[in-house]
């Protein structure tokens, strides 16, 4: 009703899922019946939007009825198919009425009277110009169904010649929508794409174009993102000490030349010069530390006692969550530094994940280590998060920055706030503890790794800065205990 021509019309209690049926000469209802709010939610979800957009399909003039022909070459009766314009608006909706699943081709519209050419004359017209697309081999047109939220990309030729191919199962529908042409690149990505996907949706016609452009780089970060190499490095990470580790330093010496190789595609892809060898040997060396994390009390005997306390904030070992982070952490945070060699290298590099689509690939990766969904988004955003601030904790030296200095950046930053949490309730800020920790063993996490793998520092330097550092987290971390999980109170206690 809401995509046929005519005034749709619903009956009373339809929408709510009522079985009492009410005519004129009802004053009341009889029976006690409740919304099937499950029936409510399809209503808003797939009918509402249909009936806002009326206009596209309430005209008959450039309505049109399709035949839906099976492989067999039979017309199949149970699918109807119909398309209708306005203006520059176009709708084509398929519904299959049948318990039994459909498949076939829709291209040719039934046969229809046509006026303007006299008493008598029938004509057909195909989907192409039913829909007004034009008949030119390099053009594309994209559409998205309504239902899935999907969006589809066939060849205008194609669709001239070919029509449409569908398949549905028992009473499915689609509703396709936001028809648009857009002519072949001269790299050819649509015709790409349109040959890749074979028929299937995409979220995004455009991120998947941009993932065609993207795939130089995304195949040597493959190489390196995997849940093969993670789950690896997660068994094998406590063995570096052992007499025994050469397997783990040839990992390390691999994940090294999959870097190089990361660093020349970039290279190549947004012509710039970045240093491989720069990247390949900081990679090397961020990964031995993050992996000998565990060692720091035998690499500083002297304060053994503060590092054992420090390596059971930052190195958990029943959490491959955190270490995923550490890895993944260790092979992005510096993608920047192949743009700009500047100060703000580390937002440049937060950038580059979303840009150069990192995160589904990431994501992947760490969903691989059997984490449930929701651990796998958290990691994520706190990935996310550390790569921006790896930088957190330069200005320590000097007391240039302050625990309360450093909390009050780090609560107003927007995705600091949504990854704890912060929300206003009753007048009061409040956080969410457990993501504080998370965030704070993170962040010491991240600095250390940093400090212990510069080449030009000191053993003396390294063990100062690596003491401060920890002594600001541990105080932030003591008065996060007693906030009550508010802001305010969290920021008092560290002053």
């Amino acid at each position: 009703m809401a995509t046929l021509p005519g005034l749709p019309m619903f009956g009373h209690g339809q929408i709510e899922g009522y079985h009492e049926k009410y005519g004129m000469e009802y004053r009341r209802a009889y029976w006690e019946e409740y919304p099937d709010s499950q029936l409510v939610q399809r209503h808003q979800r797939e009918i509402f939007p249909l009936l806002r957009k009326r206009y596209l399909f309430a005209d008959v003039e450039n309505f049109l009825l399709y035949d839906f022909y099976a492989p067999e070459g039979h017309v199949n009766e149970n699918v109807f198919a119909y398309s209708n314009k306005s203006g520059n608006e176009r709708g084509l909706v398929i519904y299959h009425n049948r318990w039994a699943d459909a498949r076939g081709w829709l291209n040719a519209s039934a046969a229809y009277l046509d006026k303007n050419q006299g008493d008598g004359v029938f004509v057909q017209r195909n989907l192409g110009d039913g829909l007004g697309l034009q008949n030119n081999p390099e053009v594309f047109t994209i559409f998205r169904d309504q239902i899935s939220g999907l969006q589809y990309i066939r060849n205008n030729r194609e669709i001239h010649e070919s029509g449409l191919y569908i398949e549905l199962s028992a009473y499915k529908y689609q509703v396709f929508l936001d028809f648009q042409e857009v002519r072949d690149n001269e790299w050819g990505q649509y015709a790409q794409l349109n040959g890749y996907l074979n028929g299937r949706g995409v979220p995004s016609i455009s991120e998947a174009i941009k993932e065609i452009f993207l795939q130089p780089i995304h195949y040597p970060f493959r190489e390196l993102f995997n849940p093969g190499m993670f789950n690896w490095l997660l068994i094998n990470r406590a063995t570096l000490g052992r007499a025994d580790h050469d397997h783990i330093q040839i990992t390390i010496t691999e994940a090294e030349q999959k870097m190089r190789h990361l660093i020349r595609e970039i290279n190549k892809l947004i012509e710039t010069q970045a240093d491989e060898e720069l990247f390949a040997e900081a990679t090397h060396r961020e990964l031995e530390t993050t992996l000998g994390l565990m060692l720091l009390p035998q690499k500083f005997p002297e304060d053994e006692k503060i590092y054992h306390e420090i390596v059971q904030q930052i190195a958990p070992e029943s959490d491959p969550a955190h270490w995923s982070v550490l890895f993944s952490w260790v092979f992005t945070h510096n993608l920047g530094k192949t743009i700009s060699e500047t100060e703000d290298f580390s937002e440049r590099s937060r950038s580059l994940i979303d840009e150069w689509l990192l995160s589904k690939i990431i994501a992947q990766t760490i969903s691989g280590l059997d984490l449930p969904a929701d651990g796998v988004q958290k990691s994520l955003k706190l990935l996310k998060i550390l790569v921006a601030q790896q930088n957190w904790a330069e200005g320590l030296a000097g007391n240039k920055k302050s625990a309360t200095t450093l909390l009050n950046t780090w609560i107003s930053n927007p995705e600091i706030q949504e990854y704890l949490r912060i929300n206003r309730y009753e007048g009061v800020l409040w956080f969410n503890k457990e993501a504080l920790d998370t965030l704070l063993r993170g962040l010491l996490a991240i600095d250390l790794i940093t400090t212990l793998s510069d080449p030009e520092i000191t053993i003396d330097e390294m063990n100062t800065r690596n003491q401060r550092s920890h002594k600001l987290i541990k105080k932030i971390t003591m008065a996060a205990k007693n906030s009550d999980y508010q802001v305010d109170k969290l920021i008092e206690a560290v002053k």
